[in-house]
């Protein structure tokens, strides 16, 4: 997807520009106190699919907005995933600083910027070459404890090891120096750093190291969408699983700040308007919609994916809905969007419905496959689903089209699995 032009006021439909305004406002005055840190290290954490990206990429064009003109903010957005076939966490992330971002308003800034970051790279070129003094230590240290040096040769060895240590020292220095010139005059260095969770766990921790150990600077502030629970999880995996990974994560964080799932109702409601319209129960739509999202938990990269299938259903079977009682058409769009949502999230229970012989969980099951609670969504669905069970989903189909579907779209024949088959197959 393209962030490039996301704005709050045209894009925001889940009203977050708030959730970022709160922010802001402690990251303005965050070095009011004082801290263990000099930086400010914060984790927006939601699960996969939240629309992280999405809310950050906003949030970095309203920064760099005429709004915030009297900010001087210099910010970056960097996709950790994308680079995460480096063998360095360390260099990719420092490249990134080149595409510092300020307010295009003022050609100042802009001119700045550019010959400022130009700068920067070229005083700590020499540092990024040493990036991999860190591994060569390791490695001279686990050679020196492991093979049994003694004598001169030892001597000879450990005074190269601690030389080799100062030089590394010695260019982490000179970087920390050179990145002081980044940081802008009464303003902020924001880094946005996405896709952190989706990486290697070595990578993504190293990037984390790096953010402590080269990067903790007084205005400096680094906001990293995350899935924690996901990168927990990564961490466990390579450390073992009685690591508290949760614990270790924290340490790197000064805030942890949960993502605001939004309202569902705002984002439905500018669909509707237009493209649903000629539907005159708005808000039974809008109502049933949202409640079947809620109920299945879906994610905001689930709901748009199938939203917008439906919404092509829709306007491909429109001439049909439009012959449907106004007290019905809500009920039979329910039920073609319940099944192409479970076709898409939850394909073995859309099989289940529509291949097998299944029972509901109030029954007592005999030699059926029984249908868990959580998916009759609704009176309507628990109806219809109640009606298909103990296999009436594969015989003859036309009283449950009359009463739960579309008539005249397939041949009269059909079963009800069929006919929901046939009509959505192109859709999902």
């Amino acid at each position: 997807m393209d962030y490039t032009n996301l704005k709050f006021e045209i894009d925001d439909t889940l009203d977050r520009k708030k959730f970022v305004e709160n922010i802001m406002n402690v990251i303005e005055k965050w070095n009011n106190v004082k801290h263990e840190n000099n930086s400010l290290v914060i984790s927006l954490d939601a699960p996969w699919g939240s629309g992280k990206s999405y809310l950050i990429n906003m949030w970095k064009n309203w920064l760099l907005s005429e709004e915030n003109a009297d900010k001087n903010y210099y910010i970056t957005y960097y996709n950790a995933w994308e680079n995460d076939d480096n063998d360095s966490a360390f260099i990719p992330l420092v490249y990134k600083l080149q595409d510092l971002d300020v307010y295009k308003g003022n050609d100042d800034y802009v001119n700045n910027v550019e010959e400022i970051t130009t700068n920067f790279l070229k005083s700590c070129g020499v540092a990024l070459l040493k990036d991999g003094v860190k591994k060569y230590i390791g490695e001279s240290t686990a050679n020196i404890l492991c093979k049994g040096i003694d004598g001169a040769a030892a001597t000879k060895k450990i005074v190269d090891f601690f030389s080799k240590y100062k030089t590394y020292i010695d260019e982490k220095n000179k970087f920390k120096e050179a990145l002081k010139e980044l940081i802008p005059k009464d303003g902020k260095l924001i880094i946005f750093i996405d896709e952190l969770d989706r990486c290697r766990p070595t990578f993504a921790i190293e990037t984390l190291e790096i953010t402590k150990h080269y990067f903790n600077q007084k205005d400096i502030v680094f906001i990293f969408a995350i899935d924690l629970e996901q990168l927990s999880y990564s961490i466990s995996t390579m450390y073992g699983a009685g690591m508290d990974s949760a614990g270790y994560l924290r340490r790197f964080f000064d805030f942890n700040i949960r993502i605001p799932a939004g309202n569902l109702y705002d984002y439905i409601d500018p669909l509707y308007n237009q493209y649903f319209k000629s539907i005159e129960s708005k808000g039974s739509f809008n109502e049933m919609v949202v409640n079947m999202f809620l109920k299945l938990n879906l994610s905001l990269r689930d709901i748009d994916k199938i939203f917008n299938n439906f919404i092509v259903f829709y306007l491909y079977y429109q001439t049909h809905f439009e012959h449907i009682s106004e007290n019905m058409v809500v009920k039979v769009m329910e039920v073609y969007l319940y099944f192409m949502t479970l076709k898409y999230k939850f394909p073995d229970i859309y099989s289940l419905i529509i291949n097998k012989d299944f029972i509901a969980y109030d029954n007592a099951p005999k030699n059926w496959y029984v249908l868990e609670y959580k998916y009759f969504v609704s009176d309507n669905i628990s109806t219809l689903l109640k009606r298909i069970q103990t296999g009436a989903n594969h015989g003859a189909g036309n009283e449950l089209i009359s009463t739960f579907g579309l008539k005249n779209v397939n041949c009269d024949c059909t079963t009800f699995s069929q006919h929901i088959e046939r009509t959505i197959e192109m859709f999902v």
